[in-house]
């Protein structure tokens, strides 16, 4: 099953983009985070999913999960930006420790 974030635009992009990849067999819905609305290819309304269903609650963590993986690998490819110098690029230099790095950068 592939999950799509996002409401009923969001699935049929996803749609197309799986029959041009030629792998229509993989089933796809898609979860609307307003209303929590669940789509699914073919139905022109949302599928009647209880609230409290458990089967909803697996959606829900799974989109949640998604969403935490991504922050936190955002957040480390800032972190890295961050503590990033011209100096790593430098051939027989490299990637010094910060702490001799920032002392050479303060010398500049």
């Amino acid at each position: 099953l592939i999950l799509i974030d996002g409401g009923k635009g969001h699935l049929n992009a996803a749609l197309e983009v799986r029959q041009g990849l030629g792998v229509d067999s993989i089933p796809m819905a898609s979860l609307a985070k307003e209303n929590e609305d669940v789509f699914m290819p073919g139905k022109p309304a949302p599928v009647d999913i209880p609230k409290d269903s458990p089967a909803l609650h697996i959606l829900q963590r799974a989109r949640d999960e998604a969403h935490r993986f991504a922050i936190s690998y955002h957040q480390k490819l800032r972190s890295k930006r961050g503590t990033a110098s011209i100096l790593d690029d430098i051939p027989g230099i490299g990637k010094l420790p910060i702490f001799i790095t920032s002392k050479i950068s303060a010398c500049v």
